[in-house]
């Protein structure tokens, strides 16, 4: 795989993170497109079919759940696999998500940038 074909959508509203994993993701040799909030990262989707999507769960205008449900729900998108991170360790809510069509669920706290990174890479080369 070369990451300089692949585009990751990172749909994350907490700016510091949203920054540091484009850097990280960037220095990997992948283009990266930006969302802040669910509703943008929903048209960014629809409008730039990346490769991938990493998605947090809780986002202004849209949350997470929304995003995925209303990605899923649209032919030309609902494909693209979808790699959520989030700091919701609730089993309950954890359950629910990954039962929904993702590829995997990081706890960010849990997990440093460089292995978002090996996760995303090993999403794309499946």
């Amino acid at each position: 795989m070369n990451p300089s074909e692949k585009t990751i959508l990172i749909i994350e509203d907490e700016q510091t993170l949203l920054k540091s994993l484009q850097l990280h993701l960037e220095s990997e040799g992948f283009k990266v497109i930006l969302a802040s909030n669910g509703q943008k990262g929903i048209e960014q989707a629809k409008q730039k079919k990346p490769d991938l999507i990493i998605l947090d769960l809780i986002l202004p205008l849209k949350n997470g759940v929304e995003v995925l449900e209303e990605l899923e729900k649209d032919s030309s998108v609902c494909n693209i696999p979808v790699l959520v991170i989030s700091n919701i360790e609730d089993p309950e809510q954890m359950k629910k998500i990954k039962a929904m069509k993702i590829e995997d669920y990081l706890v960010k706290a849990q997990y440093k940038l460089k292995d978002i990174g090996e996760k995303a890479k090993e999403i794309l080369e499946a």
